[in-house]
């Protein structure tokens, strides 16, 4: 046979398909696999949408950055141009010279600048309550006087936070989107389907690039670069994280337990610290502690 198809992949809307074709070469084939024909119809237009943005984007000719090809559409299935590169895990890119690891935070800068820029950028979004309902209300009668204290203050702290200027957004990265070649140093952005407006904030400090430690050095790149002054980005990541990390832990406890969920939420609290200049996550939680002053970047242990 001149043409081999193997199944490569498989997502909620659709599989992902390689394709080698004696003389075409490797391609992608993305084809739908939704059950109804009006989530067929979803997924062909985020498809289309994300084939007109590829082709913007790639317009503008940045080499730090690729974005594959829209080769061919057949109906319900999309044929892309094959990156021939790793996935991005955490496990590769700490194995990654400094040389590689700078052409991906770059590229990943760049392309982001890119995306902010491909419309207009709109006015900074705030953080609303850090909690669906107060923790503080809640709490009454299963902790101490001093931790009410400190959930209350939690709460005031942590809510009503400017994330940056709304900004367009490829909005789904991971490591099943970012593919880097070590031999040609080429960054691949694969996926533009679900590309909308989010706080700027979320795309520095996403899931994705804290698993990977770039976040920081991600945003000091950006703001180097040409049109970032543009965007607002004047937002407090490390209250914004620790407020993140906060509701997902209550969406993981359990909650038919009041007492010991409501003495988890204050002992991460307090243990969340600013040490060294690293980021203040509920992942390097060390003991003891209180909640940070971002001001300053030192412990108020007086408020506590």
């Amino acid at each position: 046979m001149s043409t081999v198809k193997t199944k490569i992949g498989s997502g909620h809307e659709s599989d992902a398909f390689l394709v080698e074709d004696a003389k075409l070469g490797k391609s992608v084939e993305l084809a739908s696999n939704a059950k109804t024909g009006a989530r067929r119809v979803m997924w062909k237009q985020k498809r289309q949408l994300a084939q007109g943005l590829v082709l913007e984007i790639s317009n503008l000719n940045n080499p730090t950055y690729r974005i594959p090809k829209t080769l061919a559409v057949e109906n319900n299935k999309f044929s892309l141009e094959f990156a021939d590169a790793e996935q991005v895990t955490s496990e590769l890119f700490s194995s990654l010279p400094q040389q590689d690891k700078n052409a991906v935070i770059n590229g990943l800068a760049n392309f982001m600048r890119d995306m902010h820029h491909l419309r207009p950028i709109r006015e900074v979004g705030f953080r609303g309550d850090i909690f669906a309902a107060s923790i503080a209300d809640i709490a009454q009668g299963h902790v101490s006087p001093k931790d009410l204290k400190i959930l209350k203050k939690a709460e005031k702290d942590l809510s009503g936070l400017p994330e940056g200027s709304e900004v367009f957004s490829h909005y789904d990265f991971e490591s099943d989107n970012v593919l880097y070649d070590k031999k040609s140093k080429i960054l691949w952005i694969l996926d533009l389907a679900e590309s909308n407006y989010r706080p700027a904030y979320y795309d520095f400090y996403s899931q994705y690039f804290r698993a990977l430690g770039i976040s920081d050095e991600l945003l000091n790149v950006y703001k180097n670069l040409p049109g970032a002054d543009k965007v607002n980005l004047d937002f407090n990541a490390e209250k914004l994280m620790l407020g993140d990390d906060l509701q997902d832990y209550l969406e993981d406890a359990d909650i038919t337990n009041p007492t010991d969920l409501i003495k988890g939420i204050v002992s991460k609290i307090k243990a969340a610290k600013w040490h060294g200049g690293k980021t203040a996550t509920l992942s390097n939680i060390v003991e003891g502690g209180g909640i940070m002053n971002m001001n300053d970047r030192r412990i108020d242990r007086d408020d506590y």
